[in-house]
């Protein structure tokens, strides 16, 4: 089966976020987002002076054109349960995700848990396995504003396997659109999660 979500990169990534590699739906992928079809068009440095616009629109348009990965009702219902229910939380919430090697669905990592502290959160993260982690994090500013950053932390170790790294990749802005988070950070090794306000702020 093609990844068809190969492609989709960063805003900041320009025409790459448009090259679904292998996915039949691309030319109308791409024509549904911005009215062109080739990398040519002289259209293209217009759409492309606003890329977080047309990259949000991608998002959700490949997210229909591709069957690769989907979110089952108990996913969407622990996420939708994670960001309603840590809004007014005082301590840290987490969840760990993972996607099933039987039918490519995003789940959430077994035994489900909800984690309250960074220790208990980087104890359960595999050693040589990308997951996602989808996380609220209460912090005071500088200023002493209180705020509750919604993040997804995209973990993808050094050690794991080339398959391991392109199956995650391909999935990390659809479960960053499920999600519904405020930002996007990738860290590689799990002691950096013990770093995590610094990176929230950064």
């Amino acid at each position: 089966m093609p990844m068809y979500f190969a492609g989709i990169c960063r805003p900041s990534d320009r025409w790459s976020g448009f090259l679904l590699s292998g996915c039949p739906h691309s030319s109308v992928v791409r024509e549904a987002v911005c009215g062109f079809d080739s990398p040519t068009s002289p259209r293209l440095e217009r759409y492309l002076d606003n890329p977080t616009q047309v990259h949000s629109r991608l998002v959700k348009l490949s997210i229909m054109a591709s069957p690769l990965y989907s979110f089952p009702q108990p996913t969407i219902k622990s996420m939708r349960d994670l960001r309603f229910g840590s809004a007014r939380a005082k301590t840290l919430q987490a969840k760990i995700y993972e996607i099933s090697k039987a039918d490519m669905s995003i789940q959430e990592q077994q035994p489900a848990e909800l984690y309250t502290t960074l220790a208990d959160l980087t104890d359960a993260l595999p050693a040589n396995t990308p997951r996602f982690i989808v996380l609220s994090y209460p912090l005071v500013t500088k200023d002493g504003r209180q705020k509750t950053p919604y993040v997804l932390i995209y973990f993808l170790p050094v050690t794991a396997t080339q398959q391991a790294k392109m199956l995650y990749a391909g999935a990390v802005e659809i479960v960053r659109a499920q999600a519904d988070v405020n930002k996007l950070i990738e860290i590689s090794d799990e002691d950096e999660i013990m770093e995590i306000e610094d990176l929230i702020n950064e």
